[in-house]
């Protein structure tokens, strides 16, 4: 069986994310993204090998997108206004697509060097923002580590609710961020 003229994986891509956004990651199926493009499931098997390359995809994708978002923030800006914008389009596509950013932070195994690829172009923004302070290498990589796990923390805590006390989130964000930056 030929696939099916006009499908293409970037709209079997596309609609597994927009599932994992709206409905998260763990309902991703094969039978979900065939119903939500009007094919039969085993019409997909002509585009992906399984729910496993598909969440890879997906992965991919997610990271080319959160990639492109942290570029496009820091563009043009430097140092301190440089780093508080990747912060916050960071949070901001986390929230955004959550289902995506979940997939984005799946670990990347060597049978998949592109996704190993595509997460490395997402540090390197990371890592271009924090060399403009004349940081030397190891001091970076551990900047960056504690930078993701903050956002990360950030992100996995909004989303689950878990700031209850009455307090605006933004100034914690804020406090947050500024806190990260005075700390280099």
């Amino acid at each position: 069986m030929s696939p099916r003229r006009g499908l293409t994986i970037s709209d079997i891509v596309d609609s597994a994310g927009g599932i994992a956004d709206q409905e998260g990651l763990h309902q991703l199926s094969i039978g979900a993204v065939a119903k939500d493009l009007n094919i039969k499931p085993p019409s997909l098997y002509n585009h992906v090998r399984g729910l496993d390359e598909l969440h890879d995809l997906l992965a991919v994708h997610g990271c080319q997108r959160l990639y492109k978002n942290l570029y496009q923030a820091t563009a043009g800006y430097n140092h301190d206004k440089a780093l508080k914008q990747l912060c916050y389009a960071y949070i901001e596509f986390a929230r955004v697509h959550p289902g995506q950013y979940e997939a984005a932070s799946r670990s990347a195994h060597k049978g998949n060097p592109v996704l190993k690829e595509a997460q490395e172009r997402v540090v390197e923004v990371v890592r271009d923002v924090l060399y403009q302070y004349g940081l030397e290498e190891e001091r970076s990589v551990h900047l960056i580590r504690m930078l993701r796990s903050m956002l990360h923390g950030f992100v996995t805590l909004d989303s689950a609710k878990g700031f209850g006390m009455p307090y605006d989130l933004q100034d914690t964000l804020d406090i947050m961020i500024e806190t990260f930056i005075q700390g280099i």
